[in-house]
């Protein structure tokens, strides 16, 4: 892959982190009197219409202008912006009215848009909404602007996704090294799905592309996921996550559109195999570890004929994750980590895999119940 590029000082875009789009909410008990306050907003001003009239003027800018020659910095910017408005739009009013048809609740956020930028500016005259240029308006006039934002990017989306989906065409086995990476961050989040709907792509569908990449083909046990959670976490995207460490997701896909990662199979590869001498597990003289039978624990006995036993227990477990191609990655990373330090807590465990103590318990659990030989009783405790 090439060398790594820096974002811009500008860029602090990250999915997994709430903008103030996605943070509006009309409270249950404010509703009636939200509600009256659009009806006077719709009959007492001209902002409804004035913004209506402006969205025309929005559309031929936007028709106007090349995406492709926007940079991909930008451009992730712009998804992220869509992705909370739209959240956002979704999520803004009361339970009750979000079965409301979408036109209504897009309506209905652009009013709040406006009634909100109209308190801004009774509470502060000169407010210009981030656009100085434009604060000689009327102070009648100048709450559309609170509003142009939002309406400019839900004008924009299809083409900001046109533009994304031109340079992943340039750029597409990079632009799924940047996907994994955007999985993995949104890991179990319950907006991943709508992020990745904005991006025109789906876990299965990362899956079964990296499983058709010929480079990684030959060695498929080692990439396919078998996490419940259907996230794509095998051994080469953990090689893949060590090497974006650096990066958010959004920058991963910035750089992935730049060109940046169109190598990662290639290297993705070559580290698995440079790692494999990782999965034989290496024990010192005297192995903290006993298997199959209850075998004394070596540091716990001076008997020679229970060290010999012990240590032909450990080769055994050794040659158990050296020739098992069937054991899912994460269970091999956690039996790797084990074997180092058997007394590892859940939670010491859970920070080197980036995992909560839970869900090293869960591992625990699914690793005893899928591989009963193997009965480290301190090891393979769920606490």
């Amino acid at each position: 892959m090439a060398r790594h590029r820096s974002s811009p000082d500008w860029f602090t875009v990250q999915f997994d982190r709430h903008s103030e789009w996605t943070t509006l909410r009309i409270p249950d008990e404010h509703f009636v009197e939200w509600q009256e306050g659009a009806v006077r907003l719709f009959t007492e001003t001209s902002l409804w219409d004035g913004l209506v009239r402006l969205q025309s003027t929005l559309v031929e800018k936007i028709k106007e202008r090349d995406w492709t020659a926007v940079s991909p910095w930008h451009l992730v910017l712009h998804l992220k912006l869509v992705h909370d408005i739209k959240s956002g739009m979704a999520n803004f009013l009361p339970t009750h009215y979000r079965t409301w048809p979408v036109e209504i609740q897009q309506a209905c956020f652009f009013a709040h848009c406006l009634m909100k930028g109209h308190a801004m500016i009774e509470e502060d005259n000169g407010e210009d909404f981030g656009l100085p240029e434009l604060a000689r308006l009327p102070a009648t006039v100048r709450p559309i602007l609170a509003a142009v934002k939002p309406l400019w990017h839900v004008l924009a989306e299809p083409a900001i996704r046109a533009a994304i989906q031109f340079h992943r065409s340039q750029h597409e086995q990079g632009f799924d090294a940047g996907l994994v990476k955007l999985l993995t961050e949104l890991d179990e989040r319950p907006d991943a799905a709508s992020v990745l709907a904005l991006l025109e792509t789906t876990p299965d569908a990362i899956v079964k592309r990296i499983r058709e990449r010929g480079d990684l083909h030959a060695a498929d046990h080692h990439f396919l996921s078998r996490e419940p959670e259907g996230n794509v976490l095998s051994e080469a995207f953990f090689h893949l996550n060590e090497f974006l460490k650096r990066d958010s997701a959004a920058t991963a896909l910035a750089r992935a559109m730049l060109g940046d990662l169109d190598g990662w199979t290639e290297t993705v590869r070559r580290n698995v195999q440079d790692a494999k001498q990782d999965l034989v597990v290496e024990f010192e003289n005297t192995p903290t570890w006993a298997v199959n039978g209850g075998f004394p624990d070596a540091e716990a006995s001076q008997d020679r004929e229970d060290l010999e036993r012990a240590c032909a227990s450990t080769d055994r477990l050794t040659k158990f994750l050296r020739d098992d191609v069937t054991l899912p990655a994460h269970l091999r990373r956690l039996l790797t980590l084990l074997l180092k330090d058997p007394l590892q807590s859940n939670v010491s465990l859970g920070r080197l895999l980036g995992k909560s103590s839970a869900t090293i318990g869960t591992w625990k659990r699914e690793l005893a119940a899928k591989y009963p030989h193997l009965r480290p009783s301190r090891t393979l405790s769920s606490s």
